[in-house]
């Protein structure tokens, strides 16, 4: 049987009493109005509370020690009643494994598409500035060409709009145009095309460290989810009922068992212990704070002072 750290949750009420004082004299005879006791409620989230107790990492660490022997003690036995004739050893069924490998799915998908999305937004921060550099130095060769070529065109523009011009005459200044504007559009062309050179040349080792840089998250969100694939597979085997030992290789799991015992017990002992301090922590807070009673685990509506975080504060003193 797995414990569970569910099971450290079993205290449902933790009660600090106040200290009445009984008087010992006569009432008088004219009592005036009767006043009603309201008791001062304090509430705490007590699994909060046991999963920030120093200790309870090592209560995690031997609920992982717990389940790998188990697993180890399962195998154990299955491998000896296949060896008998029986069953073969324990393993997960088709459905398990594949709800598994698709939930893990799933997590990488996730995990590579927003780590991509980071990725593509810090190169696309750096193409924004390259471009942006790049665009003024096209906006000032611009200028320079156009201080060649726009008095130039301007002149001919006017000439062809305004004088008197035989059809001989027009022909030549509208090839003389045409002919400046394709200069000067051939010379902004080739600007262009080696800005949009350099404008690659500057990306290039930024989009390649970018795809360096998702090839090893790729591998090292792989390698992650692949250990959280076999400490799942681990838990879910290790909750299954124990295959009953085969007599002849009783003997053979005996160490294990021993084990598992052991640990078990060590278990209890630090989640006792770990109760026991948060409820020391709560009456010392309760009476600081002059609390009458202190309600863990409340599922109904209640009002009260929450504790938790007071309690939690204890533990690093």
């Amino acid at each position: 049987m797995v414990v569970s750290k569910r099971s450290m949750l079993r205290f449902l009420i933790l009660v600090v009493p106040a200290i009445l004082l009984a008087g010992c004299f006569n009432a008088p005879k004219n009592p005036g109005p009767k006043v009603t006791f309201t008791p001062k409620m304090g509430l705490i989230d007590m699994q909060k509370a046991i999963q920030s107790h120093p200790r309870y990492k090592d209560f995690q660490e031997m609920q992982k020690q717990y389940n790998t022997l188990v697993l180890k003690l399962k195998t154990a036995q299955g491998q000896a009643r296949a060896a008998n004739g029986g069953p073969a050893p324990q393993a997960l069924s088709s459905q398990q494994a594949a709800g598994l490998d698709e939930t893990l799915s799933a997590e990488f998908k996730s995990k590579m598409t927003a780590q991509q999305n980071t990725l593509q937004a810090q190169l696309n921060e750096k193409l924004t500035q390259v471009r942006s550099d790049l665009n003024k130095q096209m906006d000032e060769y611009k200028a320079e060409v156009d201080k060649t070529y726009q008095p130039q065109i301007f002149n001919l523009q006017l000439k062809l709009k305004t004088l008197r011009l035989s059809k001989e005459e027009m022909t030549s200044l509208q090839q003389q145009l045409e002919q400046l504007q394709n200069e000067r559009d051939a010379k902004l062309a080739a600007k262009q095309k080696e800005l949009q050179a350099k404008m690659n040349e500057a990306m290039a080792p930024e989009s390649k460290a970018m795809q360096t840089e998702l090839d090893q998250y790729a591998k090292q969100l792989r390698a992650e989810l692949d250990q959280e694939g076999a400490a799942k597979r681990a838990q879910m085997l290790a909750a299954a009922p124990l295959i009953p030992p085969v007599a002849p290789a009783a003997g053979a799991n005996d160490e294990l068992v021993g084990q598992l015992n052991s640990l078990k017990e060590q278990m209890q002992t630090l989640q006792e212990q770990i109760v026991q301090d948060i409820r020391d922590k709560t009456a010392k807070v309760a009476a600081e704070k002059g609390l009458d009673t202190v309600l863990t685990n409340v599922t109904v509506n209640a009002s009260g002072v929450d504790v938790t975080d007071a309690v939690i504060a204890e533990f690093k003193k």
